[in-house]
């Protein structure tokens, strides 16, 4: 297996960004359920939000360690979920306006889209 710095990098990268946001992630969405932060819908559907991209990024942290395309493709679903609850979080907690939680998602967005641009570097087969 020949290493260079250019799959190193975003090896190091992906792996420790998807592993940090999604301890957190489940850190917290068991926290605000199990102490009943969460009373709207919404708030709840953040914190499920929560759980699910927590586990479903620490699942995608191994596999983008491990150099596996299957990581790459969990960080997708990773993304999709963060981004929902990136927005939604906002708008549920801090009752922001549209305009602020579409500014919440498109922010989001573009850090779970750097997150899974360096997991498909990572993985890819060179």
């Amino acid at each position: 297996m020949r290493f260079d710095i250019r799959r190193i990098l975003p090896w190091i990268f992906a792996t420790a960004f998807l592993l940090s946001i999604s301890l957190l992630g489940t850190y917290n969405g068991i926290g605000e359920l199990r102490d009943g932060d969460a009373t709207t819908v919404l708030q709840k559907s953040v914190s499920i939000g929560s759980l699910i991209y927590g586990l479903v990024g620490i699942a995608a942290a191994g596999g983008v360690l491990l150099r596996r395309r299957w990581g790459y493709f969990l960080s997708l679903a990773w993304g999709v979920v963060i981004t929902y609850t990136g927005a939604m979080a906002s708008h549920a907690y801090g009752e922001t306006t549209a305009p602020g939680t579409a500014i919440a998602a498109l922010i989001t967005a573009l850090i779970a889209g750097f997150v899974i641009w360096l997991a498909g570097l990572a993985t890819r087969r060179s």
